[in-house]
């Protein structure tokens, strides 16, 4: 046995012809619609704020790595060149502890010939302690940029951990 099921049901073409009831039935309905729109449409603007503010953190978070990475990078080479560089003066201070220039400079008088083989190896002697001089203050220079680029380095590093706890929030 088929059972069959029809409905019947009254064709309005507006809400003015129906009764009072029902009108005030449609209207709630219309309204409580449009309220529920409204609280979607205000959810959805909230989201996307929140997306953009999350996709904005995220882009600086990528940019303060690209930077700490840069700055890593300086680091290391500013690491070798002080390294390189107290090696240098190590060096330095090897020919200092064994003699130095003062004996050097008693050796080069003694063993001059004449006038202008003093003058020419006291030159000498002035150009290497100048070189000597020049190498310790390209040492502070290097130290000092090595100092700032880890200084920079870690005040970058705090602003990445600031960013990537916004972000957890």
């Amino acid at each position: 046995m088929k059972t069959k099921l029809s409905y019947d049901y009254e064709h309005y073409a507006s809400t003015a012809e129906l009764p009072e009831a029902d009108r005030t039935l449609v209207a709630e309905a219309e309204r409580a619609v449009e309220e529920a729109q409204g609280a979607l449409d205000g959810a959805e603007s909230n989201r996307q704020g929140i997306a953009a503010d999350h996709e904005a953190l995220v882009q600086e978070v990528a940019d303060l790595q690209k930077r700490i990475d840069e700055t890593a990078a300086q680091a290391l080479e500013a690491q070798d060149a002080v390294l390189e560089g107290r090696e240098a003066l190590g060096k330095s201070a090897q020919f200092e502890y064994r003699g130095g220039s003062a004996s050097l400079l008693l050796a080069l008088v003694l063993e001059s010939t004449d006038f202008d083989d003093l003058v020419r190896n006291v030159s000498y002697l002035n150009a290497i302690m100048q070189y000597q001089s020049d190498e310790i203050a390209a040492q502070k220079e290097r130290t000092e940029r090595f100092n700032a680029l880890v200084s920079t380095l870690n005040v970058q590093k705090s602003d990445q951990e600031a960013k990537l706890q916004e972000l957890e929030k």
